[in-house]
């Protein structure tokens, strides 16, 4: 979303002495969105989108089963669609800043598209769940840069969520193991494994403005590594229902479920952030934007902003799925 500012002549004299290579036509960042896509069965679905303070900005209907979503550094919102309830597959729909459907951008596959991430150079990364899953990469508007990475840790689990760190090491979740990779795709290996009670796997990955990794399991624990992969402790957060949540850039965290719950990073509760609508939230992603360092006059009235972004990039000064 980019707005166009007009200012006077007088406004205009004062930047151009202070910074007289800048383009007056300034763009102003969203401010902060939390988009959750709901499923209420029947092939009913919606991507929501919230404010900071929890309220409803609007209601996008979905025809079938959304179980994935991203945010990228412009405020597009990127959905994992699955239609099998009417004969289709599984795809990628986007949609603009203001809800606005901008339509396929990953078409049906045979395998099951799952966990979705966005890097600093903008492209878009879907994990493919088949016999052997992978990590396949494309552009923003869709157009396919091949299989960027290929998991190799064995179990039931899959590729749910797409993390990447403040270097750009990309986080992969497979039964109850992160496998990390480097900024080409080469495996690095297991990062960090969460306890194995013989039927869980990890579901979800977010980190906070530390580096530190939150892991999320599908008994409704969450696992916290310190950048060196060394587990940290654990958090066990009530939620009522949901495997996915995001970490802001204050580090709050947010969980889906029925409802959305917020809570600390040491796992005290905020409180709900967003009542339950009817079926449940599969996923949450946060656009939130922040003044980006160095912008001189700019960044002391706020205008130029870089966001913090959900399955995007994880900024270690920042945060941000």
């Amino acid at each position: 979303m980019t707005t166009t500012i007009s200012l006077k002549f007088s406004v205009i004299a004062s930047f151009v002495l202070l910074i007289p290579d800048v383009n007056l036509a300034l763009a102003v960042t969203p401010s902060f969105v939390l988009s959750a896509v709901r499923f209420e069965g029947n092939g009913v679905g919606s991507l929501d989108q919230f404010d900071s303070a929890g309220n409803l900005l609007r209601e996008i209907p979905i025809d079938g089963f959304p179980s994935s979503v991203a945010m990228d550094r412009v405020g597009n919102a990127y959905v994992i669609l699955n239609q099998l309830h009417i004969g289709g597959g599984w795809r990628v729909d986007k949609y603009g800043p203001a809800g606005q459907s901008l339509g396929t951008i990953v078409p049906s596959a045979g395998d099951n598209l799952l966990g979705l991430g966005i890097d600093t150079a903008d492209r878009l990364y879907v994990g493919h769940n088949s016999i052997t899953d992978t990590v396949r990469r494309f552009e923003l508007d869709g157009a396919p840069l091949g299989i960027f990475a290929t998991v190799s840790t064995p179990g039931p689990g899959a590729p749910f969520a797409l993390e990447f760190d403040s270097a750009g090491r990309l986080y992969v979740p497979d039964s109850y193991a992160v496998e990390r990779f480097d900024a080409n795709g080469a495996s690095l290996g297991v990062f960090a494994t969460v306890p194995d009670f013989g039927n869980t796997f990890v579901t979800d990955l977010a980190f906070d403005s530390l580096g530190t990794l939150y892991v999320h399991t599908l008994d409704d624990k969450i696992f916290k590594f310190d950048t060196a992969g060394a587990q940290l402790d654990s958090l066990n957060l009530p939620g009522d229902g949901g495997n996915r949540f995001d970490i802001d850039r204050n580090d709050t965290l947010y969980l889906a479920g029925s409802s959305i719950t917020k809570y600390s990073t040491t796992g005290a509760s905020i409180g709900v952030f967003a009542a339950g609508r009817g079926g449940e939230y599969y996923d949450i992603a946060i656009f939130d934007p922040i003044p980006e360092p160095g912008t001189g006059v700019l960044f002391a009235i706020g205008i130029v902003a870089t966001p913090r972004l959900r399955r995007a990039f994880c900024m270690t000064a920042v945060h941000h799925h």
